[in-house]
């Protein structure tokens, strides 16, 4: 199973103590626009995604994680 996007930047985002409002303000992307990503109501662009993932402190790839042992090519 591959998870979304939106639900590993929230798991990321409450894992490091981020409300959306801060990891809003420091990927410089307005505060609806994480909301919505996280509710899966718009896709995430790969800059802003990036950008995420910078304050983040992770590469742009751990937002796209498979669970072990499954492979789909």
């Amino acid at each position: 199973m591959i998870y979304s996007i939106p639900n590993k930047i929230t798991e990321l985002r409450l894992h490091q103590g981020y409300s959306m409002r801060r990891l809003a303000k420091k990927a410089q992307v307005s505060n609806s626009t994480i909301s919505a990503i996280e509710k899966a109501e718009k896709t995430v662009n790969p800059y802003t995604a990036k950008r995420i993932a910078d304050v983040l402190n992770v590469d742009i790839t751990a937002l796209f994680v498979l669970r072990a042992g499954e492979c789909h090519d």
